[in-house]
């Protein structure tokens, strides 16, 4: 009789290899930066007796999310097992263990995780926030009598669909040969962006965000379809006010901290 697995496991993948796979998770905390990485050292993380590259060709979003459940949920003496690196990342992720975990501090010595410089990082993060925010506002302001297209590119003209990657102020966003188009802020880029997704996980403020991009690829792919100038100002405007007035109101809620903690927390 096959033995059971516990219930916080979600994935048939041996400890070895999960360990190098959470090594690259702490690392790429998006699951398309994290399929990369595991793309790249296949041959590497899939090394070792009894292991058949071919039962892990491809590794689907079901097992990152497996991967993740188990570190959220296993319980502390099997956190204790894990090497020191992602003992402190699993801390960071979960403060309930905080003072139940055996971590190294930055002298090298054993004992509780020292968390420093919280003020620094808040202050970073909580100014990441505004940006975006400013960022937001001034991009889609209707009312600004002298924004040109660079200041405001809600308008598409049919060149702007075609293959490749186009920056029109900070906007960013890449064409694919097929059609299909990513569009992002340059602050997007900002490496503590990630931390700030994970400090707000309000899910309305996020669900708009990507709507906001939506529209932005819907006006890009519908300029190249009907080859004339494509507007999208008055949908973005009205999407443009609801994540402003969510994201305002979560910075007055958050003025003094950020709630959870992310990869970046001290």
């Amino acid at each position: 009789m096959a033995k059971l697995k516990p219930p916080w496991v979600k994935t048939d993948i041996p400890k070895h290899v999960k360990i190098k796979l959470w090594n690259l998770m702490k690392d790429n905390t998006t699951f398309d930066t994290f399929y990369g990485q595991v793309s790249l050292h296949f041959d590497e993380i899939f090394s070792g007796p009894g292991i058949k590259k071919d039962k892990y060709g491809s590794l689907s979003r079901e097992t990152y999310n497996g991967l993740r459940h188990e570190i959220r949920h296993m319980p502390v003496e099997e956190v204790n097992s894990l090497p020191s690196d992602l003992r402190v990342w699993i801390a960071g992720l979960r403060p309930e263990l905080q003072g139940r975990l055996q971590l190294v501090n930055h002298t090298g010595e054993e004992g509780s995780l020292i968390i420093k410089d919280k003020e620094r990082h808040f202050k970073e993060v909580w100014q990441l926030a505004r940006e975006w925010s400013k960022q937001i506002y001034f991009y889609c302001d209707t009312e600004d009598e002298y924004a040109t297209r660079k200041d405001y590119p809600c308008v598409f003209e049919p060149t702007d669909a075609r293959s490749g990657t186009h920056v029109n102020g900070p906007l960013e966003w890449s064409v694919q040969i097929d059609g299909s188009v990513k569009v992002s802020f340059n602050i997007e880029r900002n490496r503590l962006f990630s931390a700030l997704c994970e400090h707000l996980p309000d899910d309305e403020l996020w669900i708009d965000y990507e709507e906001l991009k939506s529209c932005l690829i819907k006006g890009i792919q519908q300029a190249g379809k009907s080859n004339i100038r494509i507007t999208v100002r008055e949908e973005v405007s009205i999407i443009r006010k609801r994540l402003c007035e969510e994201l305002e109101t979560l910075l007055a809620k958050h003025r003094h901290w950020f709630p959870g903690r992310c990869y970046d927390c001290p």
